[in-house]
């Protein structure tokens, strides 16, 4: 479970970040929806650590990041996936992280395997498209197993028959009783990756739990290209999309 309370940013006189109160549960896919600068990955660098909050929070199952006793056991995040060696095979990418965290060689064949790389996977990571790029980031996010994900905008780059298989893998996933964090700025491609039938997100929703989608929207002005505004992400499970103003 993923816990943001009062969760505020700013760099100088610009704020990105502004009184974010969120939870994440396990067991369902949550979109994490808002346009191109609207601090959502900003937010998921605070909820990893890599930034720090200026106020306020945010929790994984109950720690903050920095205190997890195993982060990637725990967490499998993808907020960059052009960030890996050029010049390493996807392979000894995803080996060099598995043996520094006491995983064995055979998850690595397996996530190799589970994200659609393994006739490349001898190859340099450099040339690949940024769709194997995707791929080879989700596959390290899974390298520990971990029960909580947090990918930005992971249907980046694929092409159709990739974006099916990361739709079907996130409820999958979720459906293992794990925490799914997603973000895009594409309310219509998260309907989909999220909940193949957007029109039943109703209180009479039938549903099992774990085919339930929340989303945690931020919308509203923004008074900067990179400002989220002054807004309270808002979670959601068979409601329209709304947002409130503090």
């Amino acid at each position: 479970m993923i816990q943001a309370q009062a969760l505020s940013k700013a760099y100088g006189q610009k704020t990105v970040v502004d009184r974010l109160n969120f939870t994440v549960r396990p067991g369902i896919v949550t979109g994490f929806l808002g346009p191109n600068g609207a601090g959502k990955s900003t937010t998921m660098r605070m909820i990893l650590g890599l930034d720090r909050p200026s106020s306020g929070f945010v929790t994984v199952n109950g720690k903050l990041y920095a205190d997890l006793p195993a982060p990637l056991h725990e967490v499998g995040a993808l907020l960059e996936a052009r960030s890996v060696h050029t010049g390493r095979s996807a392979y000894n990418h995803l080996l060099a992280l598995a043996r520094t965290h006491g995983i064995s060689t055979a998850r690595v064949q397996h996530v190799i395997d589970l994200v659609g790389l393994t006739d490349v996977a001898r190859k340099r990571a450099g040339a690949f498209s940024l769709g194997m790029g995707q791929r080879l980031g989700i596959a390290a996010a899974l390298l520990g197993d971990p029960g909580t994900l947090i990918l930005d905008e992971p249907v980046n780059g694929l092409d159709p028959d990739g974006i099916l298989w990361i739709r079907n893998l996130l409820k999958d996933l979720a459906a293992e009783g794990r925490t799914v964090l997603v973000s895009s700025h594409l309310m219509s491609e998260m309907s989909l990756t999220a909940d193949h039938h957007r029109h039943r997100e109703r209180q009479t929703d039938r549903r099992p739990a774990h085919r339930r989608t929340h989303r945690i929207v931020l919308t509203g002005h923004r008074p900067g290209p990179h400002t989220a505004g002054n807004r309270t992400a808002v979670p959601h499970q068979s409601r329209r999309c709304r947002h409130h103003q503090q």
